[in-house]
């Protein structure tokens, strides 16, 4: 559980609704009296470059059955280090004429990370919200939470306000995460020195 002088900020992100508390660095709770926009949702979805050669006609289809279905969603591809934050603060400065309803990471808990760490960096507008299309190698977040691996079920969770909640941010070292963090002899050994095949082979074993 992460203490209180942990947590440097907050966000709303979309989590199913019977998703119970967890001690996983992750704390959340339903929105009272918060104003929710009804109707049509403008989503960002940025997707993470490796991902997509992996990925199946399902993501493909599950973004034309949301614009089919009167939302848009308007795509970002990552190509190098770096563009998930340039994505959000190119967002972030256009909001006046570009504002989105969420923001969506297309990729692993990596991408969602970077995400969050950008929105804070750029001083995104308080009432954004985010969302995870899991695509990643373990989408630990994802499992935890009850968030479908299904693209279509993901996205459609992003669009219910029902489903927002207040999620903490934490900050070590100069380092914000999300849900998970490792000390001792464990944090020395990463999956990123690993090759994207091993990486697939290996699926949740290799971020074990």
């Amino acid at each position: 559980m992460l203490s209180n002088e942990a947590l440097t900020g907050e966000l709303y992100g979309f989590l199913p609704s019977n998703e119970q508390e967890t001690d996983r660095g992750l704390q959340q709770q339903h929105i009272l009296n918060r104003p929710r926009k009804h109707g049509k949702k403008k989503l960002l979805l940025i997707l993470h470059g490796k991902r997509i050669d992996e990925c199946d006609e399902t993501v493909r289809d599950a973004i034309e059955q949301i614009r089919a279905d009167g939302h848009e969603v308007q795509v970002r591809v990552t190509w190098d280090s770096g563009d998930v934050d340039r994505f959000v603060r190119e967002a972030v400065e256009l909001w006046d004429t570009q504002s989105y309803d969420t923001l969506v990471a297309g990729g692993g808990d990596g991408t969602l990370n970077e995400l969050v760490a950008a929105l804070l960096k750029h001083d995104a507008p308080q009432h954004i919200s985010i969302a995870q299309l899991p695509l990643g190698t373990a989408n630990d977040l994802a499992s935890a939470t009850g968030i479908s691996l299904h693209p279509l079920d993901a996205l459609r969770l992003a669009l219910d306000p029902a489903n927002i909640h207040p999620i903490d941010i934490a900050l070590v070292n100069g380092e914000v995460f999300m849900n998970l963090t490792t000390a001792g002899p464990v944090s020395e050994v990463s999956s990123k020195g690993m090759s994207d095949a091993l990486k697939k082979a290996l699926g949740p074993a290799a971020v074990a």
